[in-house]
């Protein structure tokens, strides 16, 4: 298509060209002045480049008034960590090692324990806890490995899959997670459904793959 403009064509066009990307560009500074005064925060700006990049292209990240913009951004309203403090997991094991030994425990207990040993043994998002599957869940003495194959947001092109390692905690088979899984694969074995291949399942009936608001609402 290129080549059927002349070049007279083509250096005519380059100007009307330059003129809409400079005002492209002039314009987007704008939104991106107004979203910051408007409450807009560092990390929520570079959001809002990002989106804008697939439209004006990859060259708006490097432009210089778009760099000196977020700089300025960033030292009026430095980036702050989500959160000012942590909480101490050992209260949370310490209260679920009371639900042992799982057979014992109703479908509720047994699938909250195994999804908050899971989140705090991992350290993944709840998306990826979501996305496990029992046929890529391998069980041995020493542990278990379990194997992400859909796309989570880490994911990309010629980045590996994860793969979620959990070693089995001998000292305290009330707070193993390799026990917790192991008994939870049993305690649900009549209880899936042929098309459920997730490991997590609703502990209502019908037990129906747990979603990752779900998941997120049991954890807390």
């Amino acid at each position: 298509m290129m080549a059927s403009l002349a070049d007279s064509t083509m250096k005519q066009y380059n100007v009307t060209l330059k003129l809409w990307w400079q005002y492209c560009l002039d314009k987007m500074l704008s939104f991106l002045s107004i979203q910051f005064t408007n409450g807009c925060s560092y990390s929520s700006l570079n959001t809002h480049r990002s989106a804008l990049s697939l439209l004006l292209g990859n060259s708006l990240g490097s432009n210089d008034d778009v760099k000196r913009l977020l700089k300025g951004a960033f030292r009026l309203k430095p980036a702050t960590p989500k959160y000012s403090c942590t909480w101490d997991p050992q209260l949370v094991l310490n209260f679920v090692s009371q639900w042992y030994p799982h057979t014992e425990l109703s479908l509720e207990r047994i699938t909250k324990k195994l999804v908050i040993l899971s989140a705090i043994c991992t350290a993944h998002r709840v998306l990826t806890i979501s996305l496990i599957k029992l046929e890529n869940t391998s069980l041995t003495e020493g542990g278990a490995k379990i194997f992400i194959t859909d796309l989570i947001n880490t994911s990309a092109p010629g980045r590996d899959q994860p793969v979620l390692k959990l070693p089995a905690f001998t000292e305290n088979n009330s707070i193993c997670p390799v026990t917790v899984l192991r008994d939870y694969i049993f305690v649900t074995k009549n209880k899936r459904i042929a098309n459920t291949g997730r490991l997590i399942l609703t502990f209502k009936a019908p037990h129906k793959a747990a979603t990752t608001q779900t998941i997120s609402r049991w954890i807390k």
